[in-house]
């Protein structure tokens, strides 16, 4: 019988997060599940449903102390929690310190230990920068991120972190990972809408976290590309199209002027296919994500959204930056966007 391993997992109340929970504790006795997290009510009720089957811990990632005291006794460190665009475009003095800084303060943690655990890190496809134009990705591709995206800098200063710590780690750079209850931001707008897009579901990606922790002999050592495979492909333009009919607003819903034509990232995971073959975790593709997305939205909610059409395009339009870099010439926004 394998010891049973007692696993760390960081970010644990955000949407990936919640369903690696899920799939850890199902997991269980070969898995004991320990969560941190922020200390907020909002992530305390998402949390609630498991607080009988994990150890849960509350602290900040820039907190030293309160790290240092989560990672005591564990064999492996899921490390997931991380400040998300579009908060981290915002604030990206607060994403570097929670990013990149929040990693420096877990290595300095783990390497304080007896027996440091081996971290499984979650990086982002946004390290590939710009890809309209080259869109099959490896693992092996240089990373580049977009001019303008901290986000994409802070991932990748934590994993040259990682890389410079001596610690047993693995990074997995994961694509786009969408769910049903996705709400719109003035993120849609920076991708331009020929990108290719290989998308993931939170509950395939709560798998793979999940599954990753008992297969240390295969990802030790390694990056990966995470994504949704060929089930998970399409292009952003028909990914909008398609999300948007569903929610009642129709196809073509946003003029192409409201959309960037450069400085963005996503695109197909050309060796995503080293991942499953370890973890076999895409049991769901494009047509799954888009038939929970059609039960959330009834036909009265569709109809709603018909007549209000007018007022949630407005609404929409407003946040586009590209939009108002087309409309006022700033010389900063067209030369990031256009």
């Amino acid at each position: 019988m394998p010891p049973t391993l007692r696993v760390l997992l960081t970010g644990a109340a955000g949407a990936v997060g919640r369903e690696a929970v899920r799939e850890l504790v199902a997991r269980a006795p070969r898995l004991l599940t320990r969560t941190f997290e922020l200390p907020c009510l909002r992530a305390r009720r998402r949390l609630w449903p498991w607080r009988a089957q994990t150890e849960q811990h509350w602290g900040d990632l820039r907190d030293p102390a309160a790290v240092a005291r989560a990672v005591e006794g564990v064999d492996v460190v899921i490390h997931a929690g991380a400040l998300i665009p579009p908060r981290a475009d915002r604030e990206p003095a607060l994403a570097q310190e929670t990013n990149a800084g929040g990693t420096a303060n877990l290595v300095a943690a783990l390497r304080g230990q007896p027996r440091p655990a081996w971290v499984i890190y979650t990086s982002s496809i946004s390290v590939y920068g710009d890809r309209l134009a080259s869109p099959w990705i490896r693992v092996e591709d240089a990373p580049a991120p977009s001019p303008h995206d901290h986000y994409a800098e802070t991932k990748l200063e934590a994993e040259r972190c990682l890389a410079a710590s001596g610690l047993p780690h693995t990074v997995l750079r994961l694509t786009g990972i969408l769910g049903p209850h996705m709400r719109p931001n003035p993120l849609m707008f920076h991708m331009p809408l020929g990108t290719s897009l290989e998308v993931c579901t939170y509950r395939d990606c709560g798998r793979a976290l999940a599954e990753a922790p008992l297969h240390r002999e295969e990802l030790e050592g390694r990056a990966f590309n995470l994504g949704g495979g060929p089930r998970g492909r399409t292009t952003y333009r028909e990914f909008l199209d398609r999300w948007f009919e569903l929610c009642g607003l129709g196809r073509g819903f946003l003029p192409e002027t409201a959309f960037a034509e450069r400085n963005f990232h996503c695109g197909f995971y050309a060796d995503g296919d080293a991942l499953e073959g370890i973890l076999h975790f895409q049991q769901e593709g494009l047509e799954e994500l888009f038939a929970q997305v059609r039960a959330r939205f009834g036909p009265l909610t569709r109809a709603g959204a018909r007549l209000a059409r007018p007022l949630v395009r407005a609404a929409l339009l407003a946040g586009s930056e590209p939009l108002r870099a087309r409309a006022k010439g700033d010389p900063a926004l067209v030369e990031r966007f256009l």
